[in-house]
């Protein structure tokens, strides 16, 4: 792994991540833990290209996974008692990624729609960020932070290469294995503190790979944090917008907790 650091005073876990590289969030042992203790981001990097993520869950919602940490070359982080990150330098090889690249950034040009997001009452463009959902079967519906998307079908290559190893890991039926591919187009593009708790979704865990546009230049910084360690509990501070006036709170991001990870984003090292 190329780097982990631990910020002690946050207790914020920084990842940074190389051109194929895939890594975990999961609680394979404790329902929805995954969800309701820990949240993540993507910091904008100080390198040049664009990245492009790939992220897999499963639609599966039924007892509980494989424990993916018995996987071989795996390197384990624990965030919490029951939430780990997990990452794997070379779960696909570099022909496989290279083929996966190409085509993933092919369908999200061709296919990839606006990332638009509605805030403290803002409509934010997040740089150009565009997002595409897949499925075994197009048609399949996606519904987070307000919005409903749909999907498509699974690239061939998604299907032969990276849906059988995913089903392995998550220890599901292909057919319940789904995709989220997401395009910054620019270094300076990012995803602020969240959790992916919607409904419908496995909650034990999320994978994803990264591919970068100059592998020898660029990185995906990563992290994640205990909601608990927020000093509030995440999003529990009030915001400084008209709702937090009125006297009630968020239950996602507020203005602190972005003010914290702007304070954070001076501290990655690539």
């Amino acid at each position: 792994m190329k780097a982990h650091t631990l910020n002690p005073k946050t207790k914020t876990h920084s990842f940074v991540l190389d051109d194929g590289v895939t890594i975990a969030m999961a609680s394979p042992t404790q329902p929805n833990s995954f969800q309701k203790d820990i949240v993540h981001r993507v910091p904008p990097a100080r390198t040049e290209g664009w990245r492009l993520n790939f992220t897999v869950r499963t639609i599966e919602t039924e007892g509980a996974i494989r424990d993916p940490s018995t996987i071989e070359n795996v390197h384990r982080v624990k965030i919490t008692e029951t939430c780990s990150v997990l990452v794997w330098e070379t779960l696909f090889s570099r022909e496989e990624l290279e083929t996966l690249k190409k085509e993933l950034l092919d369908t999200i040009r061709g296919s990839g729609v606006a990332d638009v997001t509605k805030m403290w009452g803002k409509t934010f463009d997040n740089k150009g960020r565009r997002v595409l959902e897949m499925a075994e079967k197009p048609g399949f519906k996606y519904h987070y932070a307000g919005k409903t998307v749909t999907g498509i079908e699974f690239s061939p290559c998604v299907q032969t290469i990276v849906v059988p190893k995913m089903a392995e890991i998550f220890g599901v039926h292909a057919s319940k294995i789904w995709g989220h591919l997401v395009f910054y187009p620019t270094s300076e593009c990012k995803l602020d503190w969240h959790d992916d708790g919607e409904d419908g979704i496995n909650p034990h865990m999320i994978a994803s790979i990264t591919f970068l546009e100059f592998p020898q230049k660029g990185a995906r910084p990563f992290q994640v944090r205990a909601k608990a360690d927020f000093p509030s509990g995440f999003g529990g501070r009030k915001s400084k917008t008209s709702a937090a006036k009125k006297g009630t709170k968020r239950s996602g991001a507020t203005v602190e907790d972005v003010k914290d990870a702007k304070r954070e984003d001076k501290k990655i090292k690539l």
